[in-house]
C-alpha cells in the first residue's frame, strides 16, 4: 500500500501532475459550460486526465443540492451531440 501511496503522490508532485490538475488553466467559458460547482468540474478534470492518458477516472459526484442532472446530457456534451451529427 505505501508503495501505491508513493507513486499518486510522486504523480501528483511532478510538473505533469500539477499542470493536469490545475483546472485555472481551462478557459473560463470552458469551466462555466462544465459548471461552476463540484460535479462539473469533476467531469471537466477528468477530462483533463483522460486526455493526458489516465485509462480509468472516478468521478466525485457530491449530493450538492443540484437535482435532475441527466447523464445523458453530460454524454452528449462530451460526445458533442450523441451521434445525431451536430457538433
Amino acid at each position: 500500500m505505501q508503495r501505491n501511496y508513493s507513486r499518486a503522490f510522486d504523480l501528483l508532485a511532478s510538473a505533469v501532475g500539477r499542470s493536469a490538475f490545475d483546472l485555472t488553466q481551462e478557459p473560463a467559458a470552458v469551466r462555466d459550460a462544465y459548471g461552476r460547482n463540484p460535479h462539473g468540474q469533476s467531469v471537466l478534470q477528468t477530462r483533463r486526465l483522460v486526455e493526458r492518458g489516465v485509462p480509468l477516472v472516478t468521478v466525485y459526484w457530491p449530493n450538492d443540492g443540484i437535482r435532475h442532472i441527466s447523464v445523458l446530457a453530460a454524454c452528449c456534451f462530451e460526445t458533442h451531440g450523441c451521434g445525431t451529427g451536430s457538433q
